[in-house]
């Protein structure tokens, strides 16, 4: 991102750009539009924000035009995502559906229980887990965004056992980023959850792979860059960090602190619910008059499917084929007639 520092603060009869900012996102969101992401949002506004921009076009050279553009844009869009998040924290949990911003790094597809699996990198071996523990998925690429976190937390809210915590496992890579990342969003998620649902524990887990100088030892280290030093250093780790990639026991460690930390009786519905599907499929295998009447039903299939092959049909491209391309327009190119046909 550029460096958004340079850019003076314009105030224009006692308003700051954020304020103004601030003042068309809300104009915006009444009129009730969807737009996919916040830069949506700034585009909608754009033309409104042209008076507080904070330099001239016209004095400036195209090179450093373009740059002071970008900077401008970043700097509008990121008080566009705090207007959102300030909107949602206050209460209002629904605002980022009913703009139609929504998350590409969280994945729910039959996720039933209020965990949530975290990692900072695509691994195959998390996927298997949130599968097995019925649990959503968050897949990140570092720093998780404010209105990212608050789908984490919709998800959580939406799928609270009474009686039971909520759980956020994180995994990433072990460095000062790594850390980075968990603390951030821990302090994200504690504080707005405990306000949300202030009867329920948010139990924030970062995935553990052994004591230092045994991390160092078991995988392929690399060397620290000067600011993961500068974090490291002071606090006694050395000068060498871990990628997630190289972790190849990574499941062991996410089993591990599954097992620690969540408590199982929170499984108990989806536990009775497998058992009885499978006690369901091995009845229904070992049924008579269900085979009976399923070899029936195939029968019915097949015969039905051989009559409606056996008619004749009309294949014509001229009506059909025509501007613009659209759904059903194929298969309308075709006409069968059957033994109701005049």
């Amino acid at each position: 991102m550029a460096n958004l520092e340079r850019l003076p603060t314009v105030v224009i009869d006692g308003i700051s750009h954020k304020e103004a900012t601030y003042k068309f996102t809300d104009e915006f969101l009444e009129t009730g539009i969807s737009v996919e992401g916040i830069r949506g949002i700034w585009y909608k506004i754009k033309h409104k924000m042209e008076a507080w921009k904070p330099f001239d076009v016209d004095a400036i050279s195209a090179e450093e035009r373009s740059k002071r553009e970008e900077n401008w844009t970043n700097l509008i869009n990121i008080s566009i995502g705090e207007r959102l998040f300030n909107i949602y924290n206050e209460g209002d949990i629904n605002i980022y559906n009913r703009v139609g911003i929504k998350s590409k790094a969280l994945v729910t597809e039959k996720a039933t229980n209020p965990i949530v699996l975290v990692s900072e990198k695509q691994t195959s071996k998390l996927e298997k887990a949130a599968i097995e523990l019925s649990a959503a998925q968050f897949i990140s690429s570092g720093q998780i965004p404010s209105f990212e976190s608050t789908y984490i937390i919709s998800y959580l809210l939406e799928h609270l056992k009474p009686g039971h915590n909520a759980y956020v496992l994180v995994i990433t890579d072990y460095d000062p980023a790594g850390l980075q990342i968990f603390k951030s969003l821990q302090n994200k998620l504690t504080d707005i959850f405990s306000k949300l649902s202030p009867e329920t524990e948010l139990v924030n887990i970062r995935v553990g792979y052994g004591e230092h100088d045994e991390i160092i030892k078991k995988y392929d280290s690399y060397l620290l860059p000067l600011s993961g030093l500068k974090q490291w250093q002071p606090i006694g780790l050395g000068e060498r960090g871990v990628e997630l990639d190289v972790i190849h026991d990574i499941r062991e460690h996410i089993d591990s602190a599954i097992l620690k930390y969540v408590d199982p009786s929170i499984f108990e519905e989806l536990s009775v619910e497998r058992a009885r599907q499978t006690l369901y499929k091995n009845e229904l295998a070992n049924s008579e008059e269900y085979t009976n009447v399923q070899n029936q039903l195939e029968a019915i299939k097949t015969d039905i499917n051989d009559k409606v092959k056996s008619y004749p049909y009309g294949f014509d491209t001229e009506e059909e084929w025509t501007d613009p391309v659209r759904y059903g327009m194929l298969e309308n190119m075709t006409e069968i007639y059957n033994q109701c046909d005049p």
